[in-house]
């Protein structure tokens, strides 16, 4: 502590003066690294905002992929039920099974976007670098459309193992339908086509056309989420690389 050196008395105001000046130093020194902290933070947002676009951009493109599968059994099945009401005279037996076999066709057991930056940010516990709520929010959402996606594909695989799959095993022959890979045994027995113009079959049809339509409007919801999210990305993007330029 200053004093003076004949007097031995305390100089106050030197005091004062040394201490205020050491104060200053530590805030300045801590308001550089809080800076630098949240210019470090500011640059690792623009790398996971980067990361998170090029992920849903992939994400939806499957998702795209996936509407148009489901559009397609759709439309299958409205030509077996056309099929179906014209006395089985539309498609030729071998087009007939070949189209069953279609409309029973799983592009995947589970759907899986692209999370691997999703997983990360929550993962390390980065995600409030994200500091648009509105992002982090339609993130939280997304993932949980995908939980309910999968859970509903578990349910519509369940009715087709309890539901369909037994008329159709019983009635068709399953290596015509080539879901038994490259091996192809000769069968016996013959197709029972005549059950495919019954009353149940035609009921079998309408639920799993029920089931589809449900699976189409979910992954469209899923797509809706997902434009909304790059949408925010895009504009977050645009207003911090001005920012830091």
């Amino acid at each position: 502590m200053a004093s003076d050196a004949k007097t031995g008395k305390v100089n106050w105001y030197q005091a004062i003066a040394e201490v205020a000046l050491i104060i200053l130093g530590i805030l300045g020194a801590l308001a550089v690294d809080s800076w630098w902290d949240e210019r470090s933070e500011r640059k690792a947002e623009i790398d996971y905002l980067e990361s998170l676009r090029t992920d849903f951009i992939s994400t939806r493109l499957s998702l795209s992929k996936e509407i148009e599968v489901e559009k397609r059994i759709l439309g299958i099945g409205r030509e077996i039920h056309t099929n179906i009401a014209t006395g089985l005279s539309q498609l030729s037996t071998e087009e007939l099974v070949n189209k069953i076999s279609d409309f029973y066709w799983f592009s995947a057991w589970e759907w899986e976007p692209v999370t691997a930056t999703y997983d990360e940010l929550i993962g390390s516990g980065h995600l409030e670098y994200i500091q648009n709520q509105a992002l982090r929010i339609s993130l939280g959402q997304f993932r949980h459309l995908v939980g309910q996606l999968n859970d509903y594909r578990g349910i519509q695989i369940s009715e087709w193992q309890m539901s369909h799959r037994p008329f159709v095993y019983e009635h068709l022959i399953v290596s015509d339908m080539d879901w038994i890979g490259d091996y192809h045994p000769v069968s016996p027995f013959t197709n029972d086509i005549s059950k495919l113009e019954s009353k149940q079959f035609w009921n079998l049809v309408s639920d799993w056309m029920v089931s589809h339509n449900t699976m189409l409007w979910r992954y469209q919801k899923a797509l809706e989420n997902c434009d909304e999210i790059i949408g925010i990305i895009d504009s977050e993007l645009a207003t911090k690389t001005e920012k830091t330029q």
